[in-house]
Formats: structure tokens, sequence, C-alpha cells
């Protein structure tokens, strides 16, 4: 786009006073998020850049300010009117099924958050000699992904706390979840959210993975 584009920012600059107004905010501090939207619209290219995003992967991204966290981007797209989606999972060893779902996930809406769990809550799940690798290069592995918009740990046994503070428009799972209940349902749909089960990549999964790794080894081992 031509530098200095402010097509859309009006837009902007209502969406962002609106919300801060509706949250409670003061004339000026409205004014001022109103006022910093806009210009956050217009350094990333206005509406020309999304246009062109849109044309390209069907999708209009919101660019994430450096040193934002979840949170931050949540309260952003809501009030530029956005679609928040969000999925979940343990994330361990991250393969193409993986992939596949969080491209599919992102193209549903305007920021993807994904709901990690710990490490804790995997070991109660899949027992001591998992995860294979640990939360915290989880999280960057997932964040490096153009799909992903943030990453947020939890520590429970179901995200549903997390979601209850999330509370996202759209939340996803893996078709692989269809006929079961999620014990998070509740949670999504209290707040008006949207439950959608997604394809799968036919064959893959972390715990395949591993079964195919250590029977590479053994046979390898009794080989040798």
């Amino acid at each position: 786009p031509a530098r200095g584009d402010s097509c859309g920012a009006g837009d902007s600059f209502a969406a962002g006073a609106v919300g801060a107004l509706a949250d409670g905010a003061a004339l000026t501090a409205a004014v001022t998020e109103g006022v910093h939207q806009a210009s956050e619209f217009v350094r990333a290219g206005a509406a020309a850049a999304l246009s062109a995003q849109l044309a390209e992967t069907g999708t209009a991204r919101l660019v994430p300010e450096r040193g934002e966290d979840a949170w931050d981007i949540v309260e952003r797209t809501r009030r530029a009117g956005g679609t928040v989606v969000a999925t979940g999972g343990c994330f361990d060893l991250l393969h193409a099924g993986h992939v596949s779902l969080l491209q599919q996930a992102r193209r549903l809406g305007d920021c993807l958050i994904v709901c990690v769990n710990s490490d804790a809550s995997i070991r109660r799940r899949k027992g001591p000699t998992r995860p294979v690798t640990p939360a915290a290069d989880r999280v960057r592995v997932l964040e490096a992904l153009s799909d992903v918009d943030a990453a947020v740990v939890f520590d429970d046994d179901t995200p549903a706390p997390l979601l209850e503070r999330l509370r996202p428009d759209v939340w996803v799972k893996g078709a692989d979840y269809a006929g079961t209940t999620l014990p998070e349902a509740d949670t999504v749909r209290a707040h008006n959210g949207e439950i959608v089960l997604l394809p799968l990549l036919e064959g893959r999964s972390t715990t395949r993975l591993l079964s195919t790794t250590r029977t590479t080894r053994t046979t390898k081992g009794s080989a040798s």
C-alpha cells in the first residue's frame, strides 16, 4: 500500500472509541484509545493492506503490536469488531495434522489464540513420559506459526476456566471429538460462542509418531 494511506482510519477510530466507552472509559480516554487504534491501523497499511490480505488468503489479519500478549490481542480484535477464534490441546511434537487444524481455524476469524495444556496437565492425562516437549518450547513453536496470534498455557484438566476469561466467538476442535461431550462446551456457549469441529489429516498424531519412533529404535537395537 502507498505510504500514508488512511482509508478506514475513521472506522478504526470509531470502533476503538466506542469500545472504550462501552468498557466504562471516560470520554478523553476513549478518544485517546480511538486515536491509538486509528494510528496502528494506518501503520499496518490501512484498508489497502487488509484488502490485499483478504484477496490473497481469504482472511484479513490484524497485525499484533510489539509486546502484545493474548489478552491484548483479544481486546483489540473485539474493539475492531472482529471474531476471536480459539483452539486448544497439548501440541506435543507439532506435526502436519496440528498445522492443518491451525490453518483452518485461523480462517474462521480475525485472531487465533491457542490454549496449551501445561506439562503437569499433560502428565495427568497421558502419564509420566509425557510431554516430550516442555510447555515453554511448545508455546514458542506455536507462536512462530503465521496462523497463530498467541498461545496461552493452562494448568487445569480442561480449558474451561481459561475460556471463561477468553470468551472466544469460535472454539475449534478436531473432528475426532464428534459425538462426544466437550467439558468446556457449556462455558463456550454461555458466552454465545460457537463450537466448530474441523477435519483432521488422516494418520497424524503425536502418539503415533512416538510409537513409530520407539518401534524403529527397538528394531535397530535388535538388529545390532
